[in-house]
């Protein structure tokens, strides 16, 4: 596995921490959590997914696959 960027490792340890305290999370909480934009979060986490690392539906939750974990 490549190794991800400081940014991205930083979006995946957002998700797992909002996983903890809400089953459903999405796009806008990370972003509100971040303090980020949307449309950050929504390339980030699209980076993250192609790395195999999350799963996301559009307009759906996010979730870590177990590789993300």
């Amino acid at each position: 596995m490549e190794p991800i960027s400081s940014s991205l490792e930083d979006y995946l340890e957002a998700i797992f921490i909002l996983i903890q305290k809400h089953p459903h999370v999405r796009l806008t909480d990370i972003a509100e959590f971040m303090g980020v934009s949307k449309p950050s979060v929504n390339r980030a986490v699209g980076n993250l997914k192609e790395a195999g690392l999350v799963s996301h539906e559009t307009y759906g939750v996010v979730s870590l696959t177990a590789k993300g974990k």
